[in-house]
């Protein structure tokens, strides 16, 4: 698939519909890092272990 700019695309329409499928985070992270941006993908990592790991 490797359309990593469509994927982040994807998963932010499913942040917007109220998801909570640990997938979704899991998609940012890797597909930011996949596209150069180590910054935004740590970010996701930071949002998916605040909101998952209680």
């Amino acid at each position: 698939m490797k359309n990593y700019s469509e994927a982040v695309h994807l998963a932010l329409k499913a942040i917007f519909l109220n998801t909570s499928i640990v997938d979704t985070y899991v998609t940012f992270a890797y597909s930011y890092y996949k596209l150069g941006q180590k910054d935004k993908a740590c970010q996701f990592i930071a949002v998916f272990r605040a909101g998952f790991t209680r």
